[in-house]
């Protein structure tokens, strides 16, 4: 094909006006870029007030000095581990007098009065109504020592006692009971390891010891409020429960056949959902329902796996049993073989690796 120099000439005529025109649309955005910079420039600048904060600075002869990142954090970890050995010399503290203390004592079944935070009278008990006594019908508060309480910045200005600690025993514990009153009293001499803790720690708050018995003995000393509704057991706390038992991995086999209609049924929900509530975020867990076949109860989770025992994890799992509908035969011999295999598998998602 053949093209004229009139063609040709055209053509980079053609191209030129393209070029010229290119170029001059990219001056356009440029200056629009640089119009809509300057004007966020300036408007930070207004906000942030930072010739303001320069004048100030220069004021007060303050000077901007190089830093060293990671000589701060060797510091923040260095006084945060310090900070933490403190703590638990003071755990360590109430540990080892308590195992003296009930390894010594001896009991003489002579009357044991003891500050209550539930039933103890006095002066201060009750800042909100300004009472200066409580009365709790059926309670005999002749059996507890009356205590004065006064407001402490130190500890949020709660009204509370520093001179010594306080109990609170749940509403079904008996605390004139024998295993109850020894501990009560044993007990009583942690009051001066909480006193010095105290003393030796200006960051040292709340301290507490837990017993299995059920009772809870507080320092500061300090009123628990409405006793009138008081469902409060240091035993059922996930603080208490992760201290007392060691991380788990559970599987919880629910027979589902048709044998378990009605109060079976009822009766096996009850008890799933108590036992669910032993568990920490500590633990893994998983139910699996069976008859002739294995199910697991929660359809988006894997059931060849345990989830951790959050307690949204948890509520999950208590809403899927109520929906169980028993039905067929149960075969257990699949159902146990299936657990301990699962059991035995080694996966992320178990305790073993989780506190590794």
């Amino acid at each position: 094909m053949f093209f004229s120099g009139k063609h040709v000439l055209l053509t980079l005529i053609l191209l030129g006006l393209d070029l010229q025109c290119q170029s001059k649309e990219d001056e356009i955005v440029e200056a629009w870029a640089a119009k809509l910079g300057e004007e966020l420039w300036q408007l930070g600048v207004s906000v942030t007030r930072v010739q303001d904060i320069k004048t100030s600075y220069k004021r007060h002869n303050a000077r901007v000095l190089p830093t060293d990142g990671e000589g701060i954090l060797n510091s923040i970890v260095t006084n945060v581990d310090k900070l933490l050995k403190r703590k638990m010399d003071s755990v360590n503290c109430v540990i080892e007098a308590a195992e003296r203390l009930a390894r010594d004592f001896q009991d003489d079944n002579n009357t044991y009065l003891y500050f209550s935070s539930k039933f103890s009278a006095g002066r201060g008990i009750d800042e909100f109504r300004g009472e200066d006594e409580i009365e709790v019908p059926g309670v005999n508060l002749s059996y507890y020592e009356p205590m004065e309480l006064g407001p402490d910045y130190h500890f949020y200005n709660y009204y509370v006692n520093t001179s010594f600690s306080a109990v609170h025993v749940p509403t079904d514990v008996f605390d004139r009971g024998q295993i109850v009153r020894e501990g009560l009293r044993w007990s009583d001499g942690l009051d001066e390891i909480f006193r010095r803790n105290y003393l030796a720690d200006p960051t040292m708050s709340w301290q507490y010891f837990g017993s299995s018995s059920g009772f809870l003995r507080h320092y500061p000393a300090l009123h628990w409020g409405d006793v009138s509704r008081d469902v409060f057991d240091c035993r059922t706390r996930f603080w208490y429960i992760e201290a007392a038992t060691c991380t788990k991995d559970v599987i919880i086999l629910m027979d589902n056949s048709g044998s378990m209609h009605g109060m079976r049924n009822t009766i096996a929900r009850l008890t799933v959902n108590t036992i669910l509530d032993t568990f920490s975020n500590n633990d893994f867990i998983n139910i699996l329902s069976f008859n002739n076949t294995i199910k697991n109860t929660v359809s988006c989770f894997p059931d060849d796996m345990l989830v951790q025992a959050t307690p949204e994890n948890i509520q999950v799992f208590k809403d899927s049993v109520n929906t169980l509908k028993p039905e067929e035969k149960a075969d257990f011999k699949q159902a146990f073989e299936f657990a301990l295999k699962l059991l035995n598998k080694d996966t992320w998602f178990t305790s073993r690796t989780w506190k590794k």
